[in-house]
């Protein structure tokens, strides 16, 4: 029995690093909108459980962004729907950020027992 020999070489090519994209670029302006003192970022008027609230909140009128501190326990977070009910909210956690791609008048944090709820303020 005879066995063939044979060699193979494989040749990786990469790009060079791309220039920061939009989508991150969106999200250093989402920080930075934290760090503002324009009152049009802090709107919303929050109550129940401390240790369920954000340490900051905002919505630029189309999405929502929510910042808890590094060592709170992040609650599950619904909307209040028209007739009073709670909803499961979709949103995703980036670079410390969690945002919702939408805006709700009423929010609700919840861990077990303990709950949370925000307000949006109108101007």
């Amino acid at each position: 029995m005879r066995c063939a020999s044979f060699s193979l070489l494989l040749i990786f090519a990469f790009a060079a690093a791309a220039p920061q994209s939009a989508k991150a670029q969106q999200n250093d302006s989402q920080k930075e909108a934290f760090e503002s003192s324009e009152p049009v970022q802090w709107r919303y008027r929050v109550t129940g459980e401390k240790a369920l609230r954000p340490a900051q909140m905002s919505d630029d009128g189309e999405k929502t962004y929510l910042i808890w501190d590094a060592d709170q326990a992040l609650p599950a977070v619904f909307a209040v729907n028209d007739i009073g009910g709670e909803e499961i909210v979709d949103g995703y956690m980036r670079d410390g950020v969690f945002t919702i791609d939408r805006v709700y008048s009423k929010l609700v944090f919840r861990i077990d027992r303990k709950v949370a709820k925000a307000v949006r303020l109108l101007r």
